[in-house]
């Protein structure tokens, strides 16, 4: 069974890269198209001159107070944008679909994992009421920020072009706000969680012994 695992993989990972490879094909060169036309109608509306001094950053004159209100485009942010849109989200979409198609496929060889004997009835606490509230709390505000997160980096793609542009600024700003609001909740409570189980995460030879069995 070990070998169809093995099989499957090496045979269903490349077919999953090249096919997000081939999708990501055309959306960057129709972004790589409508780029290059902004650009050169902003170059001949504002001259070359212009255009080459906010390329560099050079600071303008603003009546706003606020620091860097006078750069019209932040290099450091459009670099960061650059490396976002070729590089972080193919990789993500590549580690998480790429992660679904191994659950599905290890289900679909192995099955449903059963017990080795039938239930007694029994049942025993292993974990108090805080530990389940901590684990609840945290799991809950770690799946919405997830869903929140891929619909901040991957909706533009799959949502925004079937719903209207009204009803996609309502999602994203929803969005944008949940991650400000929730994420420092979740990480206070990453942070107590840790606190209350890092004697029982520490690494021993119990360990070792998932790791040689695969979890199994």
């Amino acid at each position: 069974m070990r070998h169809k695992i093995v099989w499957a993989t090496q045979f269903m990972l490349p077919i999953l890269v090249v096919w997000l490879s081939l999708l990501a094909l055309p959306s960057n060169a129709k972004e790589g198209a409508q780029s290059e036309v902004a650009q050169r109608e902003i170059t001949q509306l504002a001259g070359a001159d212009y255009w080459r001094q906010v390329r560099q950053g050079q600071e303008g004159y603003t009546t706003s107070t606020f620091p860097e209100h006078g750069i019209l485009i932040s290099a450091p942010g459009e670099t960061w944008f650059v490396l976002k849109e070729k590089w972080m989200s193919p990789a993500g979409a590549i580690a998480i679909f790429g992660s679904i198609s191994m659950v599905v496929m290890a289900y679909w060889l192995l099955g449903p994992l059963m017990l080795s004997q039938p239930r007694t009835g029994r049942k025993l606490t292993r974990w108090s009421r805080l530990d389940r509230a901590l684990h609840w709390c945290m799991a809950f505000t770690f799946l919405t920020l997830a869903f929140s997160g891929l619909m901040l980096v991957y909706g533009k793609h799959f949502l925004k072009p079937y719903i209207p542009t009204d009803w996609w600024g309502m999602v994203i700003y929803s969005a944008k706000q949940y991650h400000n609001y929730i994420g420092p909740l979740f990480f206070i409570l990453l942070i107590l969680i840790l606190l209350k189980w890092w004697r029982k995460s520490l690494f021993n030879k119990i360990d070792i012994q998932w790791f040689l069995k695969l979890g199994g």
